[in-house]
C-alpha cells in the first residue's frame, strides 16, 4: 500500500492496509511486525483528517491511546503542518486540550515534588504541582518522529501556572 511520509522526521510509519510497522531509522526500511487492530470508540478522529487551528490547516498523522496510573485513558492525535510543525490534540474524558513543545525550564526537579509544592521557571513564571503518574501506550498508528510500541511507558508531572489556570506545563521522562 502507498505510504505517506508527512514529515521528514518520521521514524515510524504504520501501513494503513496491513498495519505493519516500518522502521525508517535505518538506511533500509524494515518490517517490524503486525499490529493487531483494536478499536477504541473514543479515538474518533481518523488519520489524515484536516483540522484548523489559528487559521492554519493541520493533518492528523498519528493516533495514540495511553492509559494512566489510575486506569483512565487519554486519546492523542499528532497534528502536522509542513510549515508550522506539529503538536498534539488530546482528549481526556470529555475535555480536549492542545499541547505544544515549550522551552520552559523549571528551576527545581519536578519529579521530586509533591502536592502543594510550587516551582519557578527561568522565564519568571510560578507553577503549582498538580499530579504525577505514569502513562502506558496501549495503541499507536500513523507516522511518528520517534519509535513507539505498545507497552512503552513514561512518567509525567503536571503543573499549573499560578497566574493563568488554563496554562499547564507537563514534564515527561521515560519510565525505568
Amino acid at each position: 500500500s502507498p505510504l505517506d511520509l508527512l514529515t521528514e522526521n518520521s521514524m515510524l510509519v504504520i501501513c494503513p492496509a496491513c498495519s505493519s510497522k516500518l522502521d525508517l531509522g535505518d538506511a533500509e526500511a524494515k518490517v517490524l511486525g503486525k499490529n493487531k487492530r483494536r478499536t477504541y470508540p473514543k479515538l474518533n478522529i481518523p488519520l489524515q483528517t484536516e483540522l484548523k487551528f489559528d487559521e492554519v490547516i493541520y493533518k492528523v498523522i498519528a493516533r495514540l491511546v495511553y492509559q494512566d496510573g489510575w486506569g483512565d485513558y487519554t486519546y492523542e492525535y499528532l497534528l502536522f503542518n509542513p510549515f508550522f510543525g506539529s503538536f498534539y490534540l488530546s482528549r481526556y474524558e470529555n475535555d480536549y486540550t492542545t499541547s505544544r513543545p515549550s522551552r520552559t525550564f523549571l528551576k527545581d526537579d519536578p519529579f521530586s515534588q509533591k502536592e502543594g509544592d510550587s516551582n519557578h521557571s527561568y522565564d519568571g513564571q510560578k507553577w503549582k504541582f498538580e499530579e504525577k503518574s505514569t502513562m502506558k501506550l496501549r495503541f499507536v498508528e500513523g507516522a511518528l518522529p520517534w519509535m513507539a510500541k505498545k507497552g512503552d511507558t513514561h512518567e509525567y508531572v503536571a503543573l499549573v501556572s499560578t497566574s493563568d489556570k488554563n496554562l499547564m506545563l507537563e514534564v515527561e521522562r521515560e519510565f525505568g
